[in-house]
This record gives C-alpha cells, sequence and structure tokens, in this order.
C-alpha cells in the first residue's frame, strides 16, 4: 500500500519561501491516486525544548497551527495526525496505522524540507519503509538554501533514489 505524507502545511509555515507549495501540493493530489493521503499537523507546547532551549513561542493553536485552506478539502478527522515534534513516527497511533493498513511504500512532501521532512525521511529508512522525498513539493520557510541541503543529505546517507520529482513520479 501507498501512502502520501503531508508535513506541516501550516498557515504560520506560509511565507515568500513556502507560498506555493499548498496549491502545488493540492493539484499532485488531484492527479495521483494513493491508497491513502496523510496531513501532520505540528503543534507546540509550553514544556517542549523548542521553548525551553530555543524560547521559540509559536504554534500552540489556531491560527497557527491551522492547516492551508487549499488542502482542507482533502483533510478529515482520520487522515490528520497531529504531532509535537520533527518527525511523523512519533505521532501517537502513526506506526500502528501504518502496520494495521499494511503501508510499505510512503511520499513525503511539505515544509521544513531541512527538519521534519528530512527526519522523517531518515526515520522511514531506518524504519525499512520504501520511501522517497518529492522535491519539488517540499520547502524551508528558512529558504532555498536550506530546502537544498536537506535534499543533498538526504541524497547523501540515503542515496539519490531516495529523491523524486512530481513531474517524474511513477506509482508502482
Amino acid at each position: 500500500m501507498k501512502a502520501l505524507l503531508i508535513i506541516d502545511l501550516q498557515k504560520y509555515l506560509i511565507n515568500e519561501n513556502t507560498e506555493s507549495l499548498p496549491t502545488k501540493i493540492a493539484n499532485f493530489i488531484e492527479k495521483h491516486k494513493f491508497d491513502y493521503t496523510l496531513f501532520f499537523q505540528f503543534y507546540n507546547s509550553p514544556n517542549s525544548n523548542f521553548v525551553k532551549i530555543h524560547n521559540w513561542n509559536h504554534m500552540f493553536g489556531p491560527p497557527e497551527t491551522d492547516m492551508v485552506d487549499e488542502l482542507s478539502k482533502y483533510i478529515t478527522r482520520n487522515n490528520l495526525f497531529k504531532k509535537y515534534s520533527f518527525s511523523v513516527f512519533g505521532v501517537e497511533g502513526f506506526n500502528e496505522f501504518m502496520k494495521s493498513n499494511l503501508i510499505n511504500e510512503l511520499y513525503l512532501c511539505g515544509i521544513d524540507t531541512d527538519a521534519c521532512v528530512l527526519l522523517s525521511e531518515m526515520e522511514a529508512f531506518g524504519k525499512g519503509y520504501d520511501a522517497k522525498v518529492i522535491e519539488d513539493l517540499c520547502a524551508s520557510h528558512w529558504g532555498i538554501e536550506y530546502h537544498r541541503r536537506a535534499i543533498d543529505l538526504i541524497k547523501r546517507n540515503l542515496g539519490k533514489q531516495a529523491i523524486i520529482k512530481s513531474n517524474y513520479f511513477r506509482p508502482k
């Protein structure tokens, strides 16, 4: 089974570096069939290391945590997972969902390539999934250089086959 994982397409993370992603991802969803399309929504908490170490006091709730409007028609309570750290694999119930639905092929996209996408891809590899990052459906709200460095790290550590582009996408 195949799953498209859409990571942190939230209003707080949309800026000049990420503003084209919501429409691109919506168009991609329309053109490609997946067994599952799953959305991940980051929430910060007052006791997190984001607050304690970095003094980053954002994304505790709406409107900062709201998912982007362009994707709202695809999101249901059954395909939206709340996460409180970088990787999607730390989400409560997600690993069980993957196993019970026999999902073994993952396609990742979203924000930030250099944080949540990178760490989710690395962990997917470590857990034995056939996982690929869709390069042109990812971005970093910090800018293109952060995005490019993350793509380079994935290629170096996991191999060139771990990165694909949406216009070359060929589901198995």
